[in-house]
Order: structure tokens, then sequence, then C-alpha cells
């Protein structure tokens, strides 16, 4: 029997959320080989606690439960306790979030895992009380502990019973073969596009039901379809998701940026964390839609989303962090919710009646006793209160950053900082924002070079120290955010490291057997069940997002292992899409990616005035599928590509619109460029 310490080890650790933990009773302690051999020589089960930073009901039970001297003493007596930071291993919370609903119950945080000595998974749920709540369905979690130490000690045969049930129902699901006969055509795209907008909330926005998430991949999925067929229901959808949610409190309207979710099924009432990722994909699909749209509703949430991470989440080294708490000192959304009589001290008489009305400000709140500002009531309001509206905002925000603040977790993940990446860059280039570019450049090398081992990135960085080898979601997003930068800079470092990336996801990713990539390196400690899939959940696929690379990449080399591979992860995972089409947003959008690309070259200097007069043109235009190459000669590119060869005419910059196998006629004229492009007349893509 091994002599398991008799003590919480989590104080030499880097994540903010197990150091948040550090001083609690229970003897906690990292997920590690040596903290499973300890299980595995004691004999005990091992209770897995997974939750993350900002998270408040993961906050809830530390305080009602971790911090308890005689939960502490039952857990630290009967079971080996791990706890896990979901953003940092978010390999092992998702095997775990998934045996979890292999047992029938809903997932979330904090995830309460009841495992074996070898780590199999037998009983769990989410947020467990310290006394039993029959207002919420849920048992006190003294209560739970004792059950499952029990079904451990006296019912081995229907626990091992389990293991098996929820180890098969793994493998079916991770590891055998997903593919169809055939493989996933352009019809399936408009079969997708059309069952994804049945599903939409035809008043309010987003997906039908509660509590609503942003699901950005199924609304880049109906742009997409809008930019397609050209029907307005697609684009109907997308906008009033999209004005709701910038309208709604599940915007910051004085300081910026998204919450994470709404609790409701009108965007009124957020859950208050602030998460980079959910803000750096709403950047990218608000510029998108803005592009073609030209909504200054969108231009300003664009800005303001922006400008909150510049000032709240970047890191000294120019790195963005993760996320900021929903409470502040233990309350959800004081640092955001206001009293009646808290906005009259701030505002005059006159002011505070309009701000008042404009943001539902009610003398008896409209949410737990307090307001949150949101503008669903449309209440109109003429040009000269706008201005009006905005001095009090700033007053407001003033006022409001003399509160206390809630906890930054600031681990850099290196998944969430391309995202963030890509979006700036993508910003930058519609905008033609300089500033936002060199964010991104920052950014991305601080990745590439602090948080790389060799060839190797590795998945988190916190107080000067690189973590654990990263993960595919860290490769996909990193990689996107490198031929995003590529694009718009023409600095081909960027493009070797994409290739550089994309060689170590097919070395060590790569399912030889079943095709697609798998979420952990094959060299990588083994867990319960390898994962892998291309199901979207707070953010797009890894293997999503690496379908679009790869595609891009073969459009950008002409190399045909790269459109092979394409076609491989795609049909990998054709029959999960095929079944399960709200799922797999993103997977379809690689399949337009790769069936509709369309490469616009313009032929001429970078910088000069008639070539940035052509990138202008392209700065009016959202086209999801556009790569823009921009070239002095066109015998730089590849010599398969189909505008090899084109020649530049009378000195001037020269655009060629080309799709499969062909391009337009030389366009030298930015106007003509304009024309064709919203006529659809140089742009329309050939399906082979």
């Amino acid at each position: 029997m091994a002599s398991l310490p008799a003590a919480n080890l989590l104080s030499k650790e880097t994540s903010p959320y197990l150091l948040k933990h550090k001083d609690n009773p229970v003897h906690w302690r990292a997920w590690s080989a040596e903290a499973l051999a300890d299980a595995k020589a004691d004999g005990k089960p091992i209770y897995l606690s997974s939750g993350y930073a900002s998270c408040h009901w993961c906050s809830t039970m530390e305080r009602e439960s971790f911090q308890d001297a005689e939960t502490a003493a039952l857990l630290n007596a009967n079971f080996v306790c791990i706890k896990v930071d979901k953003e940092e291993r978010p390999d092992i919370d998702l095997v775990y979030q998934s045996a979890l609903q292999g047992m029938g119950q809903s997932g979330g945080w904090p995830l309460n895992m009841f495992l074996t000595p070898e780590a199999e998974p037998y009983a769990g749920g989410t947020y467990f009380p310290k006394e039993e709540r029959p207002d919420l369905g849920r048992r006190a979690f003294k209560a739970v502990l004792n059950d499952v130490l029990a079904a451990y000690n006296e019912k081995r045969d229907q626990v091992d019973g389990n293991v098996r049930t929820l180890r098969l129902a793994l493998t079916n699901a991770w590891s055998n073969d997903r593919r169809i006969e055939g493989t996933l055509s352009p019809a399936a795209l408009e079969q997708a596009g059309r069952r994804i907008c049945q599903q939409m909330d035809v008043f309010s926005g987003g997906m039908l039901g509660q509590p609503k998430f942003a699901n950005v991949a199924l609304m880049d999925a109906l742009w997409r379809a809008s930019q397609r067929s050209g029907a307005p229901q697609f684009q109907r959808a997308v906008e009033l998701q999209l004005a709701t949610m910038c309208q709604g409190g599940i915007y910051d309207h004085l300081g910026g940026g998204f919450h994470r979710y709404s609790v409701d099924e009108f965007w009124m009432v957020p859950h208050f964390e602030k998460v980079l990722s959910d803000n750096a994909l709403m950047i990218e699909l608000l510029t998108t839609v803005w592009q073609e749209t030209r909504n200054p509703l969108y231009k300003s949430r664009i800005e303001e989303t922006i400008g909150w991470a510049q000032r709240e989440m970047l890191t000294p080294d120019g790195a963005f962090a993760s996320a900021l708490d929903a409470e502040t000192d233990g309350v959800e959304g004081a640092k955001y919710s206001w009293t009646a009589a808290e906005i009259q001290q701030v505002l005059s008489a006159d002011d505070a009646k309009l701000f008042r009305a404009v943001y539902d400000v009610r003398d008896d709140g409209n949410w737990n006793g307090r307001n949150v500002l949101h503008r669903l009531r449309a209440v109109p309001v003429d040009p000269a209160a706008e201005g009006k509206l905005n001095g009090m905002r700033q007053k407001l925000a003033e006022a409001r950053s003399r509160r206390a603040h809630p906890a930054r977790d600031d681990k850099v993940l290196a998944d969430w900082n391309g995202m963030m990446i890509r979006a700036l860059t993508h910003a930058a280039e519609a905008f033609n924002r300089l500033d936002w570019q060199a964010m991104a450049v920052r950014a991305f090398w601080f990745v590439a070079e602090r948080m790389a081992k060799g060839n190797r990135l590795t998945h988190s960085f916190r107080a000067g120290q690189p973590g654990d080898l990263a993960f595919l979601d860290d490769y996909a997003w990193m990689i996107r955010a490198a031929l995003t930068l590529h694009e718009t800079t023409g600095d081909k470092r960027y493009l070797a490291l994409a290739q550089s990336w994309t060689g170590e996801l097919d070395s060590d990713f790569w399912d030889p057997v079943n095709g697609g990539y798998a979420v952990t390196a094959a060299s990588a400690d083994p867990l319960f069940v390898r994962p892998r899939h291309a199901t979207d959940g707070a953010t797009v696929s890894g293997n999503a997002i690496s379908a679009m690379n790869l595609a891009n990449l073969f459009y950008l080399t002409g190399e045909q292992h790269y459109r092979d591979r394409t076609n491989a992860l795609i049909q990998s995972f054709s029959r999960d899409a095929l079944a399960n089409i709200s799922a797999h947003g993103g997977l379809y959008n690689a399949l337009d990616t790769l069936y509709r690309a369309i490469q616009i070259v313009i032929v001429g200097e970078r910088q000069t005035p008639d070539t940035n007069a052509m990138r202008d043109v392209l700065r009016r235009s959202s086209m999801p599928t556009r790569m823009m190459l921009i070239t002095p000669a066109t015998n730089t590119l590849h010599a398969t590509h189909p505008a090899y060869g084109k020649p530049q005419l009378q000195g001037r910059a020269t655009v060629y619109v080309c799709n499969a196998t062909t391009c337009s006629n030389p366009i030298t004229d930015p106007n003509q460029l304009e024309l064709g492009l919203k006529t659809r007349a140089v742009n329309q893509p050939q399906t082979r």
C-alpha cells in the first residue's frame, strides 16, 4: 500500500485555478503519473474534480465543500483527490465529461467524477451543494460521497460493468470508423444550411431554448449559406442573433466584450465570466458580416471588444490571458450590475432618466434586485441623445473602474491566442488598422517562440513556464493564425511555420486506421480512451479548423497531399456530420472552403496606392472562402496555380479572381472589381 501525502500539494502549480485550491483542507494533487500510480498502489478510488478559474459554480463548490473540514476529512480518508484545470488539461476534461454524458447526465462545471484506481470512470455529476437542494434537484455532496464509496466497496461487479459500458461507448464514438461510403458533396452544404436555419429562434436569434451560446460555427455556416444562395432567410437569422447579442445583457455596454453565455432565451442575463476564446470568435464573425452590411453597431462592438482585450487581457509579454471571473468577492455579476440609486449617484437627474429608460434600469432591478444593462427594449433614440448616452457610459465606466475587479486567469493558452490572433488580423485587414495587426503579430511570436519546445508547441504558459505539449486545437488555431498573417503581411515565415506545425499534426496526431486527428498526441501519456472527434463545442473543433487549414495550404502551395489529407479528414467524420448537423457546423464550413475557395491574386507591389485601392475593395467584400495573394509577378506562384504566368497590365495593380482551375479576365480598375464581386460576375466558384 502506498503512503499517500497527507497534505495539499497544489502550492507549486502554476494554474490560477489550482492555486485557488491550494489552501483547502482537501489533500489535492494535480493530475500526474505519480498520482495515478499512488492510487493503483493504495487501491483507493479517485475523486477527480475539474473546473476553471472563472467558473461561478466551481467557486461556489469550493467555498461550500472544499473549505469544509468535515467534507475534506471524508475525501482524504477514502479517495485520492485530483484537481484538474480544464483549460490547462482539456483532454482530461473531455474524456470524463463524455463519460458523464455516457451515464445519461448533462455535462458542465464543476465536473465531479469518481474513478477506479485505474482512472476508469464509474460515477459522477456536476455541481453538488453542501446541503441537499430540492429546488435544484441536487443531493448533498457528502451523501453522494458515501454512496459512491459504498458502491465501489460493496458493488464492485456493478462498478466494473459501468466501466466496461462506458469504455465501449467512448470507443465506438472515438476509435471506430466514422466514415460513410462515398463523400460529402456540395449538396450536403445546402441541406445543412436549411437544417440549421430551421433550429433558429425567430424572435431573439440563436438556437431555440435556453441557455443561449453564440454558436459561432453555426452562424458562420448560415452566413456562408447566404453567400452561396442569396436566400434572405440565412442572412436574417445571422443578423438577428448578432443584433440581439450586441444589444443584450450578454454584452458589456460599459467596458466592451461579451460574457460567456445567456441564462435566458432573450440574451438579457449573462453568466458573467468573460472568456478570450468567445470574444475572439465574435470579433471574427462580426467583422465578416460587417464587411457586407456595414452595420455601425457591429463596427462599434468590434472596436469596443478589441479595446477590452487590449486593456484587460494583454499580458506584459504581449500575449492574451484566458478569462475574467464571473464573481467579484464571491458575488456573481457584482462588477457589472447596478441599482437605480448607483446610476443616479453618477449621472445628473435628466441623464439618469434617459439612461434608465434606454438600458432598462428599474427601481426593483431586472435581475436579482439589481440591473443588467441592456438595450433590448429598442427605445427610440435620436443621434443627439445617442451622443449624450456615450458620455454617460464613459462616466459610469469610470465609476465602475473603482469597484473591486474580478480575478483574471492570466495563463496564456496557445489555441485561444491563435483564435484572437486570427480575429485581430482579420479585423485589422477589414478596417485597415495596423495597430491591431501589430498586436496580433506580437502575440503570435510570443506563442511561436516562448511556448515552443523545439518544433513542437506547448499548450499553456504562466509564471515564466511553458506547460505540457500541445493538443490538436493548439496546432489548428496557430496554423490558422499563421496563414492569416501570411495572407495579410506576405511574410513567408508564417507559411513555413504553418507547414511545419501541420507536419507535427500529421506525424503525431493522425489516426492511420480511421483517419482524422486525435485530440492528443500519440506520444502523450495515455488516457482512459484517446479522444478523436469533429464536434464543435464552445469553440470550433480542431479537426474542422485543420481541414480549413489543409485546404488553404493546398491552394497556396499546389501540393496534392494537402488536398488528399483535407478530403480524408472531412470524410473521417462524415457519418457524424450527417447524423448531427448542428454539432458539426465547423466541418461543413471546412467543406465549403474546400469546394468554394476563391483566390484573389493581386499582381503588384504590396504597399503601392493602386494595390491598396484593390485591397480596399476586398475590405468591403464579405467572402468567407476568400484567399488573397499579393505578388509582384505571377511566376512566383506555384506552377499549377490558375493565375501562374498571367501578366500585370500597364504597370498597374492587376487582379485575377480565380476559382478551381480558371481565373477572371485581368482587372485593373477597383470599381470594376467591386462591381464584379457585388454582382458575382467574377467570383462564382466551380465545384471540382
